[in-house]
């Protein structure tokens, strides 16, 4: 009975050492890889008022990032460095996608500034906090904390966020001048 427990022993060690014989490495071979899934990739920001809310869309190529959090922070926190970004506004919003990016094998960004201001009552600004090691974060500045929503839109693949703008928004005339005269300090 010893004898057989240990010629099991030295069976089972043996497989492990990979010496069990072709057979036993044929079973213990990892299965083929599954197929590589698409990582999104962040291709536009936009924003634009919308009766009752400002919307803040994220497209994506490939699929919308499976994971993401959207919640109000104090401070938005650069996902490598650690250190605070700075973010416009009276409140803040972290905006994280998990298992997505935002540039190209070349390290360029894929979705145009990483640093960009809205004319919007409530929406001020879009800030990359981070695009590392498939994490990719902004910080969103608003104008103050308002209720808000998140869901997703496909064709093509966008999540998009809804903040709601409850107080008394007005239209405003733009005005354009003569920029080169401007420039040249003649107006």
């Amino acid at each position: 009975m010893v004898h057989r427990r240990s010629a099991a022993l030295l069976l089972a060690l043996a497989g492990l050492a990979g010496v069990a014989g072709p057979a036993a490495a044929a079973a213990a071979a990892p299965a083929a890889p599954a197929a590589a899934h698409a990582i999104p990739t962040l291709t536009a920001i936009r924003a634009a008022h919308q009766p009752g809310h400002d919307r803040l869309v994220f497209q994506f190529s490939g699929p919308v990032p499976a994971h993401r959090i959207v919640r109000y922070v104090h401070k938005v926190i650069g996902d490598a460095s650690g250190k605070p970004i700075l973010v416009t506004g009276n409140a803040r919003l972290l905006v994280r996608f998990f298992a997505a990016t935002g540039h190209n094998a070349s390290g360029d960004s894929t979705y145009g500034p990483a640093r960009r201001a809205f004319a919007l009552p409530e929406l001020i600004q879009a800030v990359n906090a981070g695009d590392f090691e498939s994490r990719l974060s902004f910080g969103i500045g608003l104008a103050r904390r308002e209720h808000f929503r998140v869901f997703t839109l496909t064709n093509p693949s966008r999540v998009v966020i809804d903040v709601a703008t409850p107080f008394r928004t007005v239209q405003v005339k733009v005005y354009l001048f003569k920029a080169k005269a401007f420039e040249n300090n003649r107006e």
